[in-house]
């Protein structure tokens, strides 16, 4: 026999035996129903059965809140209060603005809106005090949000990373904006 023959040979005899063992493989293959692939168990092409955990929303009022850590930097921080009355929010009735506004926050207890909110040329160093909310940003609650209580299914493992210590409850977006782009070019 030809040493190109009995290599032939011996590559069938190995793809026989993959075969086989493939074959005995597919008999004992676990098979999954798509109730089995979801966290929710529940068919999910329907959502036939699916169960929303309870969800409780904060009830403690404004100012008694404490604020809650971001989830990254420079995220928009959730609302730690009762949002109860105050939505829904529009251009014309903004009670978030009220308590939030930089000229009455501090006294209040609140976190004052920051400078990236109203409408100024963020070239300059304009005072945000004498400034109007920008139109695009009066919806409070299209970005910040109250913090439900729930049981989560899946443990959240992210660990968030500051560059600066206070992150955690404050933002510096408005120093760190332009970040990594050409003023000049406008290019990065």
């Amino acid at each position: 026999m030809t040493r190109h023959k009995r290599i032939l040979w011996i590559g069938l005899a190995l793809l026989g035996i993959g075969l086989v063992f493939f074959a005995l493989g597919l008999g004992n293959a676990p098979s999954f129903t798509p109730q089995d692939l979801g966290i929710r168990n529940a068919v999910l092409e329907t959502d036939a059965g699916a169960e929303l955990p309870p969800l409780a929303y904060p009830t403690t009022p404004p100012g008694a809140s404490e604020r809650m850590p971001r989830s990254q930097e420079n995220a928009p921080p959730m609302i730690p209060h009762s949002i109860e009355g105050f939505v829904p929010v529009t251009q014309s009735q903004n009670s978030c603005a009220a308590c939030h506004n930089p000229n009455t926050a501090q006294a209040l207890g609140a976190t004052p809106i920051p400078p990236t909110h109203y409408a100024l040329d963020l070239f300059s160093d304009t005072d945000t005090t004498s400034l109007q909310l920008d139109a695009a940003r009066y919806s409070c609650t299209m970005c910040h949000a109250p913090q439900a209580e729930v049981d989560p299914p899946i443990a959240n493992l992210f660990i968030p990373e500051f560059r600066n210590p206070d992150g955690q409850f404050s933002s510096d977006l408005m120093e760190r904006w332009k970040e990594g782009v050409d003023l000049e070019t406008g290019t990065e």
